[in-house]
């Protein structure tokens, strides 16, 4: 699953700073997926420094529950 959040409809934001209801949407997996499927998160807001988006959006969804 590829997972991307925005502020406003054109403003990409962090996965988890934006209306990406992350608990949800994971819960939601959780009851009707019956595999884990891989979540791909894509951050390209910041080319010079993507890693840090990333390692941040990463531990939100760690943190959620993934």
């Amino acid at each position: 699953m590829h997972v991307k959040d925005f502020e406003y409809a054109e403003t990409e934001v962090v996965p988890g700073d934006g209306t990406l209801d992350t608990p949800g949407l994971l819960d939601l997996l959780d009851e009707h997926v019956s595999t884990t499927p891989p979540l791909v998160v894509e951050y390209e807001e910041d080319p010079d420094n993507p890693p840090a988006g990333i390692r941040l959006a990463l531990d939100r969804l760690e943190a959620a529950g993934a």
